[in-house]
């Protein structure tokens, strides 16, 4: 429908979709094996440039920003959800229709400056201390937004992440041109007589019309948003044509004639949306049942699927409100973002809208929807509990204000003998906050949860089923996502429930590889544990900081460097082995056993404020004293510790670790306890 409503905006204007959107007909010749004679089948394709270019394009087309900056309950204090307005609606009016004809390959930074259709991969870093980058990096779900890096970007996020300081360097960079105004009307005439004189001749009566809507069953009152409108709207200076702000200003029209949260509303605000999917759809290797073949088969293009156009859009929102984090005030905090809304600490009126790219943003609203503001104020909450992406609960709501429940992909269990008050309440966003805050604090290492869901489409045409919900189980998914560094770990009190939960801050990773890593290092380690105090926050921190730890050993040594440039290593022999990386397959008891072994090294080499111990010490008396003191060594293990190389920074500081060395200081006064612990 998003489509076809679409299509018959850009014929009002007097623009043929095709023209506007870059397709032509390719005719082929296919043998009819029932005629048995040659036929010419016409097929609507992209452009050969444009087609050319899309598989650079759709790998630009990367989805929205969606981050967690804090995990666990927040502080208390009013906390603001603010949305951009009808941001993929308004962003459809950000493009005009592209000239693939003209593309310009470039790695000139400036070129990227300004309304252009730029896209280029940039190799990047931000300065330090930048709390919100804004330039992408793919993960294996999702965006990471890390200090340094490789980005495939859009011009928006390059011309935002200049402003902010970052060095860029262009490695591959292409600017498409807008095509002149007069030259999409003219190549659209004889393609507009073409289609009027088909419909004619197939008996088709009259033009294809811009659709009314019923504003109500009870009432004779038609919505015909078209009445006030012009078609096509005015250039205002633009070069080219903008394909889709007719639609858009429609959209709009119908959209501020109903009361938000009504099924009306909904129901243009989803066929505004839909065609900003449709622009992408076909990109990204998706497959779907069909009913015809009776399997997967591959998602296709739709009929204005432009992979230049979806990049384009997606880029300009993640800009926008990446703009609007960067422009914080001073003290101010952001607990998340979801897509076109963050929750922070700024009253949406107090919020910086100066800048280049909000200002741009702005001036789209204003075509759209004159008289509106580009940010809008959704809820105000006191204190929320963040899971991760996606996940936010009301713990605290603050006066009348509605609570905000995002449930992060859970749906709440209602007991089948629930009274209808339970239920209702159980719907609200209140009492789904309550349920998945109960949930979090008592939730447990691999705890599944009962959900129903529809069968599948593939289940009702090949098994003959009816459309029904069927019971099943899906795990709980309430830890943190590691999309951003931790840090300032601390218990939070949770009044309402009596509770205290782990809580921490975040901050940006240096680069994306170092996510990949924690993510996996936390995927294995949460299976049998969960983040919820401070104890399990030790723990976690001493299998995480000793895996990168270990890594970064590695890199050094694959780079060749220098001795004195890296982990301590006596340069006058080559040692076996780093330092205990295979005791990290033995869980905490391993981790403790590395600090041991690295103490081992220290001795045997005479370093580290051990120097003349040996003297003192026998291995076989400082084998038998260890074990004494809870630390089983063999005199071997000594013997073995003299060839080991020996690394800095191995462990994090947890109790276990701690009790060790200092066990150790107190019987070695001149050890230097800093050697063992990384950093950060």
């Amino acid at each position: 429908l998003a489509v076809r409503l679409a299509e018959a905006c850009m014929r009002e204007d007097g623009v043929h979709p095709d023209v506007a959107l870059n397709y032509v007909k390719a005719r082929s010749v296919a043998w009819d094996s029932l005629s048995q004679r040659p036929v010419t089948r016409t097929e609507r394709v992209p452009s050969d440039i444009r087609r050319w270019l899309e598989p650079f394009l759709a790998d630009a087309y990367a989805g929205g920003r969606n981050e967690a900056f804090i995990f666990g309950p927040s502080e208390v204090r009013p906390w603001r959800d603010s949305d951009l307005s009808g941001a993929y609606l308004t962003g459809l009016a950000v493009f005009m229709a592209l000239d693939y004809e003209r593309v310009l390959w470039t790695k000139d930074l400036q070129a990227f400056i300004g309304p252009v259709a730029g896209f280029a991969q940039v190799r990047f870093t931000f300065p330090a201390g930048t709390e919100y980058p804004c330039l992408p990096v793919p993960l294996d779900t999702g965006l990471c937004f890390t200090l340094s890096g490789v980005s495939l970007c859009t011009a928006p996020e390059i011309e935002l992440a200049l402003a902010m300081g970052a060095q860029l360097e262009v490695i591959i960079g292409l600017v498409i041109p807008f095509k002149p105004r007069a030259q999409v009307f003219a190549e659209s005439e004889p393609l507009l007589k073409r289609w009027r004189d088909k419909r004619e001749k197939s008996g088709t009566k009259g033009r294809a019309e811009i659709p009314t809507l019923q504003a109500s069953p009870d009432s004779r009152e038609v919505l015909v948003p078209s009445e006030g409108m012009t078609f096509p709207p005015p250039a205002l200076g633009d070069e080219g044509y903008r394909p889709m702000e007719s639609f858009a200003i429609y959209v709009r029209k119908m959209r501020l004639k109903f009361k938000r949260k009504t099924l009306p509303f909904e129901f243009c605000k989803l066929v505004g949306n839909g065609l900003y999917g449709k622009t992408g759809q076909g990109y990204k290797g998706k497959r779907a049942f069909g009913p015809k073949e009776l399997r997967g088969v591959p998602i296709g293009l739709s009929r204005v699927s432009e992979a230049a156009v979806a990049a384009l859009v997606c880029g300009f929102v993640r800009a926008t409100l990446g703009e609007i984090l960067w422009k914080l005030p001073p003290g101010a905090k952001a607990l998340s973002v979801t897509t076109d809304g963050a929750l922070m600490s700024v009253p949406t009126d107090q919020l910086d809208l100066t800048g280049t790219i909000c200002r741009r943003y702005q001036a789209l609203v204003d075509r759209v929807a004159p008289g509106t503001s580009m940010v809008e104020a959704k809820h105000q909450v006191l204190q929320v509990f963040i899971p991760r992406t996606r996940g936010c609960f009301t713990i605290e709501r603050d006066g009348e204000h509605p609570a905000i429940c995002a449930k992060a992909g859970h749906q709440v269990t209602i007991p089948e003998n629930a009274s209808e008050e339970e239920r209702n309440h159980l719907y609200s966003a209140e009492g789904a906050s309550d349920w998945m805050i109960r949930l979090a604090l008592e939730r447990q290492p691999g705890q599944r949860l009962p959900q129903d869901s529809f069968d599948s489409l593939r289940d009702q045409l090949v098994k003959g089923w009816d459309l029904q919900k069927r019971p099943r189980e899906v795990a709980v998914a309430l830890e943190y996502d590691f999309k951003r560094r931790p840090v300032n770990a601390r218990m939070v009190l949770l009044a309402p429930y009596d509770a205290k939960h782990l809580a921490f801050d975040t901050v940006p990773w240096e680069t994306v590889e170092d996510a990949v890593m924690v993510r996996e290092v936390f995927r294995r380690w949460k299976k049998d544990k969960c983040l919820k105090t401070l104890e399990d926050w030790n723990q976690w921190q001493a299998a995480m900081v000793t895996h990168l730890g270990n890594r970064r050993r590695r890199l050094w040594q694959s780079s060749g460097a220098e001795a004195g440039a890296g982990p301590t290593e006596p340069a006058t022999k080559r040692l076996r082995g780093g330092t205990g990386q295979k005791h990290l397959r033995g869980g905490e008891d391993g981790l403790l056993r590395l600090v041991v072994r690295t103490f081992l090294a220290a001795f045997t080499q005479e370093v580290w404020g051990l120097a003349g111990e040996k003297e003192t010490w026998s291995y076989k008396q400082l084998a038998a004293w260890l074990t004494e003191q809870g630390y089983p060594v063999t005199e071997s293990d000594i013997k073995n510790a003299k060839r080991t190389r020996l690394d800095e920074g191995v462990a994090a500081d947890t109790p276990e670790v701690r009790k060790f060395l200092e066990a150790m200081k107190a019987r070695f006064a001149g050890l230097e306890l800093e050697r063992f612990f990384a950093n950060g």
